[in-house]
């Protein structure tokens, strides 16, 4: 994880580090479709480190792909369910950390978690909340499922935003349909001018994916 010229990740983790370009990365892969494969390759091998910065969008990335229901199956095992990994912040483990990557303890985090400037604690409030940003400086949020029932967005102006997650249950963390102010969603993205103007993204979720939801219209950084 110090060599070729890289620091605390491997080629695996950094090559996804282009959150800027992430069309360029996709035609470089192949396509979507070989995209979509490497990146299940990536999580099915436990390559993922989420102790570390460079990768922890990568949980997302699915939501640029025909399968966004693999970001909220990812999304919540990190935030919710015991994970494998085997990387620490600076070498690969001889034996792997298998448990909670979030524990409510006072250390809080999984061994060797490296917290810089509140990353991992930042990654957790939104994801946690259901929205992400893959791409910092645009302005757009990748979806996936809350893990609260409800989360309000106290706005200026007495305006507020507010995210429900209808149906939420330890196995019900598949998004199902959406609506935006009553309006059907079906993108698995939302803008920051949208959450400020106010109103309420209801997500109807369930224990099975929808092979539907999400997979037109999908947000691509950088575009």
């Amino acid at each position: 994880m110090h060599g070729d010229g890289l620091y605390e990740g491997t080629l695996w983790q950094y090559r996804w580090f282009v959150p800027f370009d992430m069309k360029g990365v996709m035609e470089m892969m192949g396509g979507k479709e070989a995209f979509t494969g490497q990146l299940e390759q990536f999580f099915d091998n436990n390559l993922y480190n989420h102790g570390n910065e460079p990768d922890v969008h990568v949980p997302f990335l699915f939501n640029l792909t025909d399968k966004p229901w693999l970001s909220q199956k990812m999304v919540n095992q990190i935030l919710t369910k015991e994970i494998t990994q085997n990387y620490g912040t600076h070498v690969k483990w001889k034996v792997p950390y298998m448990g909670r990557i979030y524990k409510a303890d006072p250390v809080g985090y999984m061994p060797e978690m490296d917290d810089d400037v509140g990353t991992m604690s930042a990654w957790y409030v939104l994801a946690s909340m259901g929205i992400y940003r893959l791409c910092v400086g645009e302005p757009v949020y990748t979806l996936t499922a809350p893990v609260f029932p409800s989360v309000t967005f106290q706005l200026p102006g007495k305006k507020s935003f507010r995210i429900l997650a209808s149906n939420l249950t330890e196995e019900n963390f598949y998004i199902r349909q959406a609506f935006l102010n009553g309006k059907e969603l079906t993108r698995s993205w939302i803008t920051h001018e949208e959450i400020v103007k106010g109103g309420t993204l209801e997500l109807i979720l369930g224990s099975t994916p929808s092979k539907t939801w999400g997979t037109t219209g999908q947000y691509m950084p950088g575009i």
